[in-house]
């Protein structure tokens, strides 16, 4: 059975992000993992003469399950005709460890997890900073999800394109979370410089064979020019009707990482969409 990862913190947002998980899974038939990482403090070595201060460990691990289970508690209350199967998982992270060591891959298709706010709270900073990791190591889309935006009634899904032949399998994956919905789609690129009439009518084709596949959405294309990318498509999407913004996450080498932003990581403090982050097709 196919699985929607929903990571929590036990906040408001965090269960917000798993109801709309949980509508997810209805319309797709998948079960719900509600997964939390819990930090552990790293220890020094007794040679180093610093006895750091760390909580008891197996009483943050037996909270942490009594919260997990409140949780799941709560998210059965919230569900429909369609029964979902929710179970829970939990596992100590420290940081640089590998937040998905212990999940079956083969089995996730998507990730889900609120998304931060902008208080200027310890624990945004925190989370803020969990999910650029979540997206950087992510296997499988990511769908970061605002505590203000759900998926109910009519909506669209914008896909961010930078109008490469590499994005063909994205886009086929934005048509089937569009036909979970039944929402539209707005394929948008958004450049500084224009596009070539080539590329443009190359993509044209690829939008029109990929949306053929699910006769009943609307599809429709937008480039503007602006040296703004992200506030660019920020704007556009809060201005059509636009309920997710899918991109496609190219992840930059170290070196490029000093220097520049990427898209993904500056819409990450998006606020009035879900942002939808596609892995990059493996070359």
């Amino acid at each position: 059975m196919k699985t929607i990862l929903v990571m929590t913190d036990f906040s408001a947002r965090a269960g917000h992000a798993a109801e709309e998980a949980l509508r997810i899974a209805e319309r797709t038939g998948s079960d719900i993992l509600l997964f939390n990482l819990f930090f552990v403090p790293a220890i020094l070595p007794a040679e180093s003469g610093v006895y750091p201060y760390y909580e008891e460990y197996g009483v943050l691990e037996n909270e942490v399950g009594q919260k997990l289970e409140q949780a799941a508690a709560a998210l059965k209350r919230t569900q429909g005709a369609v029964p979902v199967r929710i179970a829970t998982a939990k596992r100590p992270f420290a940081l640089g460890e590998d937040i998905f060591g212990s999940i079956d891959r083969s089995q996730t298709w998507l990730i889900v997890m609120g998304s931060k706010g902008r208080n200027g709270r310890i624990s945004d900073l925190v989370l803020g900073s969990l999910a650029s990791d979540v997206v950087e190591r992510a296997f499988c889309p990511v769908l970061l999800v605002p505590e203000t935006v759900n998926l109910q009634g009519d909506f669209k899904i914008a896909f961010a394109s930078n109008l490469e032949p590499s994005e063909d399998q994205a886009i086929a994956q934005v048509g089937t979370f569009a036909e979970i919905f039944g929402a539209g789609i707005v394929v948008i690129h958004v450049d500084k410089n224009g596009v070539p009439e080539t590329e443009r009518l190359r993509q044209m084709r690829n939008i029109e064979q990929v949306t053929a596949k699910f006769h009943y959405l609307a599809a429709s294309y937008q480039e503007i020019e602006s040296p703004e990318v992200a506030a660019t498509l920020a704007e556009l999407t809060r201005t059509a009707g636009v309920r997710v913004l899918a991109v496609v996450h190219r992840k930059l080498s170290f070196f490029r990482r000093l220097f520049e932003n990427s898209v993904t990581r500056e819409l990450l403090n998006y606020r009035q969409a879900m942002l939808l982050v596609l892995p990059e097709a493996k070359k």
